[in-house]
């Protein structure tokens, strides 16, 4: 079937609907409206819900949908996913416990954990005492278990034992309860066990539950694992080069003066030649056979070329090819799911199972959509129209693809409705006074963010300023306007309020922006609560304070987008962080694993009084060291960086003692870094940049169309509120990923939620 519903490229600006529309009163005030009517409501209420849930990304788990416990199972469901923001608060917590947790290696060896940070250079984020420690693990751990268990409620136990993420988080989880066992028996009955100071498992674990448990973590954990085989690939060519070019620089120098210092044997020379080949000693590891002959630059110089630059790129190439295509199928995996959900639907309109819907069954089916989309009334006569419309085959009847291709109208077309707000729900009298919808009006009103925020923001990075010059002059007059900064994080915490009674929650949360914001807030909360509680800023300081305020003010990016020449680079930049945030989950998580690794290797080595300091390269970079856990996640980001890696890593082979342990622990980070894990960023963001310049272009040419007056007159006639077809986000992920070889039927496949 070809023809849409609504045949219309129409939008409103900034997807808001009429003053009709965005306040007249959903049917139904609850909170939960798909659970309601997966537990109460009718099979085309039901369908209706199933409808809504396939085109706002979310599916449903493929093995209950053909259960004949569908509509238990169902609500099971969205009471998880509507706790989204408890789960999403208690991995934050479970990912801050490395930060907070005393390193093993000091437990006992000072009067005051981990001694004098001076003297061992730690974070500044501070520790706590590990019988309060645990208490807190604890409380998380339950948290943990109550999101990785709650799925037997909705999947049974036999579905549950049988899907690999349920088994691999549960005995991940199991290991995490035994490991804190462990350290309570320890710490609170004395109990013989295996010291603290021996490896935990605990910092290990928690990175790999959140990277298995979170379901966008785990999607692109396994699109990056599915890119290793190509890696492996071009690794060993790589490999090869390697080995070949440093037996031949062994040969090659093998009596003059460049052999004797730089390559005494092979295996230095072979790892010489690979810091070369990240650029890190570059020239000064072929200085001395350059400064004894000119011609022997030749050969570094064709090194160069070819590994540094070409097989470097060509690793490059090669990975996002790879990371396109399994993008392609993550995005093919979806539609299948959309697909599924859409069928379950059909068999709920489909009560008698005939194969196929009539129009009094669509009829329906559009009045219940009107809970969830802002579908506009249609006359019988009209409906009659479409339905003959939709019947490709004649028969006056609507087969199953028929179904997907009027759901497909619908999902893309018409705008979804907002959840009512709970102040809506709780005390509609006070939801609905004068004065309180004046405030919802003023509020809601895009002028609201365009102009009153804005002018805050500006009003703020002007206040910044002034007080950073200050600060930086150490004048009197600088403590009057940090108490200014201080009022502009009331002023934002009380936007924050305002927004979410207006507007609900949900609706307020399903903004990334809002999300962003909302965060920020809190923490600004948090911070200025704890000044009014202790004014000697033993706990919190307006330092911290300003930065979160300046953080705030990211949001004048948006004003360079009024600006054509730089609305491409912005708008890549504002798409592209939403969309890469589980990427930066599973780099984080990258990072968090190796950081915990490096404690246990070398934390506490690097200390101003140790004598063997002084001979290493770590003598001028002291500060970054794996001596706690937050100075190791700055280490391994300046590896990442390629920042003089192999100094540390000499060092550290000095410090320890273990120097073939010290190489393979860098040797390992530096290949999977910086060839893999890093290279996927790269490529990612050119190549979305390329592509959001195709779509600037693509709409201009579609603004142009739309000036050209053509408006389809049954979109006139019924007042429809649509949409685009898709939103910027999706359609910059469609046309960057939507032609690999996940989407090779593409022509056949439903178009992109």
């Amino acid at each position: 079937m070809e023809r849409p519903l609504i045949d219309s490229r129409r939008s409103s600006p900034g997807g808001s609907r009429s003053a009709a529309a965005r306040d007249s009163p959903p049917s139904a005030l609850t909170i939960d409206r798909r659970g309601n009517a997966f537990k109460t409501g009718s099979n085309v209420q039901q369908a209706a819900a199933l409808v809504d849930i396939a085109y706002d990304g979310e599916g449903l788990p493929e093995s209950f949908l053909e259960s004949p416990h569908f509509s238990e199972k169902a609500s099971y469901y969205l009471v998880y996913n509507a706790a989204g923001p408890l789960w999403l608060a208690t991995y934050a917590a479970l990912l801050l416990l490395n930060f907070v947790e005393v390193p093993s290696w000091c437990l006992n060896n000072h009067e005051q954990y981990c001694g004098n940070p001076k003297e061992y250079w730690l974070g500044d984020v501070p520790y706590l005492p590990p019988n309060v420690f645990l208490v807190v693990e604890l409380v998380i751990f339950l948290l943990l278990a109550a999101h990785i268990l709650f799925p037997l409620l909705y999947a049974g136990p036999k579905l549950y034992q049988e899907s690999p993420k349920d088994a691999i988080s549960t005995g991940l989880l199991l290991l995490l309860g035994l490991d804190i066992i462990r350290q309570m028996l320890f710490w609170w009955t004395q109990f013989p066990v295996v010291e603290p100071q021996a490896v935990r498992l605990a910092p290990y674990l928690r990175v790999l539950i959140f990277l298995v448990s979170v379901k966008e973590m785990r999607d692109n954990l396994w699109t990056v694992v599915a890119v290793v085989p190509k890696f492996l690939d071009i690794f060993i060519l790589g490999f090869v080069f390697l080995v070949f070019s440093s037996w031949l620089a062994y040969v090659l120098f093998e009596d003059t003066l460049q052999g004797r210092k730089e390559f005494p044997t092979f295996g230095i020379t072979s790892l010489k030649m690979f810091i070369l080949l990240t650029g890190s000693n570059n020239p000064d590891v072929w200085q001395t056979a350059y400064e004894q002959h000119r011609a022997y630059s030749l050969f570094f110089v064709l090194y160069l070329l070819l590994g540094l630059y070409f097989l470097t790129n060509l690793t490059l190439a090669v990975i996002f090819d790879s990371f396109k295509n399994q993008l392609g199928y993550a995005r093919k995996a979806i539609e299948e799911n959309k697909r599924r959900v859409l069928s379950r639907a059909f068999s709920f309109v489909d009560e008698q199972k005939r194969g196929f819907i009539d129009s009094d069954q669509l009829t329906a089916l559009m009045n219940a959509l009107n809970l969830y989309r802002a579908v506009p009334h249609i006359e019988k006569d009209d409906m009659r129209h479409i339905f003959l419309a939709l019947d490709d085959s004649g028969d006056y009847k609507i087969q199953e693809d028929e179904f997907s291709d009027v759901c497909e109208a619908i999902g893309t077309k018409f705008i979804k409705l907002d959840e009512p707000p709970f102040l809506q729900i709780v005390a509609p009298g006070v939801f609905n006074s004068r004065a309180f919808t004046a405030v919802r009006d003023f509020v809601k009103d895009p002028r609201f963010d365009r102009y009153v925020m804005t002018s805050v923001l500006l009003a703020n990075l002007v206040t910044v300023a002034i007080e950073t010059t200050l600060d930086m002059e150490n004048l009197p007059s600088q403590a009057i306007w940090q108490n200014i900064e201080y009022v502009f994080g009331w002023v934002y915490v009380l936007e924050a309020l305002l927004k979410v009674s207006a507007l609900g929650f949900c609706n307020y949360w399903r903004q990334g922006a809002n999300r962003f914001d909302f965060l920020i807030t809190w923490i600004i909360l948090i911070g200025q609560t704890a000044l009014i509680l202790d004014p000697h800023q033993t706990v919190a300081s307006k330092e911290w304070i300003r930065y979160l305020l300046i953080g705030r003010m990211l949001r004048l990016l948006r004003l360079l987008t009024y600006i054509e020449r730089y609305r491409a680079i912005v708008n890549t930049f504002l798409k592209l962080v939403p969309a890469m945030g589980p990427l930066f989950g599973v780099l984080f998580g990258f990072l968090s694993l190796f950081t915990s690794l490096g404690i246990h290797l070398f934390g506490g080595l690097v200390y101003e009084s140790n004598p063997l300091l002084k001979s290493t390269p770590l003598s001028d970079h002291k500060p970054y060291n794996f001596n706690d856990y937050s100075a190791g996640m700055v280490t391994l980001f300046n590896l990442l960086c390629q920042a003089s890696w192999q100094d540390w890593m000499e060092g550290y082979a000095v410090l320890s003692g273990h120097r073939a342990l010290a190489r393979a622990f860098f040797l390992t980070f530096i290949a999977l870094g910086t060839y893999l894990v890093m290279n996927v960023f790269v490529s990612f963001v050119m190549e979305a940049f390329t592509v959001e310049m195709e779509l600037a272009a693509a709409e201009k040419k579609e603004e142009a169309w739309r000036s050209g007056g053509r408006l389809n007159l049954s979109v006139a006639r019924h007042g429809a509120n649509v949409r685009p077809e898709s939103s910027p986000m999706e359609r910059l992920m469609d046309k960057m990923f939507g032609e690999g070889e996940g989407d090779e039927d593409k022509d056949s496949a439903d178009p992109g939620v």
